[in-house]
């Protein structure tokens, strides 16, 4: 247990700083790099960066596959944070392929152990805990962000103690791995819909720098159709600036 050494160092910190990550802007650094510079820590732009050993990863909102030469670096394995019930989704754009599939309202996130497989490794503790119905794709990805904010202290300190047991995954099991690219082309739709199905849609694609809002073609041209959440954000945003 890393507790019995008194104290827990940060050697580095890599970030994705390009296009990898979908909220990456030209010209601008990433949030995380200068909160590092000013404590010292050093930056990488890829975990093939990385070098020498260490004894613990964190990934946390990390937009790099990690490979088995990346793993081995750590002593004791790299611990990711999914942002879905992994034992229910692996993969990308979770919140979507819910609302797509069962849309229950129940969510979660996950910590495991990354294994060379994408999303296999050993779960050392997953949280699920009960959301609105009818939430959007991003409304569903806000509220991981606010439980997982709350809970991640107590979940390091359980970490750091060796207070946990960890749940093996079956490589062979039948949870779906998503992949994003697989939601490419859907957002355009016709108008021969039931209502359901056309609100499940919308709510999916709802989800601003990861998705496209859906569209339909309307005389040979394609219309965004907007939820009425973001449409009064958006309405809202321009009347604060005027």
């Amino acid at each position: 247990p890393f507790h019995q050494r008194g104290e827990v160092s940060i050697k580095a910190v890599v970030v994705c700083n390009d296009a990898k990550n979908p909220f990456f802007v030209d010209g601008q650094d990433d949030v995380v790099i200068p909160l590092c510079r000013e404590n010292g820590l050093k930056v990488f732009f890829s975990p093939d960066e990385l070098s020498g050993s260490f004894d613990l990863g964190l990934s946390l909102s990390n937009f790099f596959i990690l490979k088995q030469k990346h793993i081995e670096l750590f002593s004791h394995g790299i611990v990711n944070f999914h942002g879905a019930p992994l034992l229910w989704y692996r993969g990308s754009a979770a919140p979507s392929f819910h609302i797509l599939g069962k849309d229950t309202a129940r969510w979660g996130f996950t910590y495991h152990l990354i294994h060379e497989k994408l999303d296999f490794g050993d779960v050392i503790e997953q949280v699920v805990y009960d959301i609105p119905e009818g939430l959007s794709a991003y409304e569903i990805d806000a509220t991981v962000l606010e439980k997982a904010v709350e809970h991640f202290p107590s979940f390091f300190t359980k970490l750091l103690s060796g207070d946990y047991r960890l749940t093996p995954q079956r490589l062979t099991d039948d949870v779906p791995t998503n992949k994003r690219a697989d939601l490419y082309g859907g957002e355009l739709v016709d108008l021969c819909l039931d209502d359901e199905r056309l609100s499940k849609l919308i709510r999916a694609y709802d989800w601003p720098k990861i998705l496209e809002h859906v569209r339909i073609k309307v005389n040979g041209q394609n219309v965004r159709l907007v939820p009425e959440k973001t449409y009064r954000d958006l309405m809202n945003a321009f009347k604060r600036q005027r």
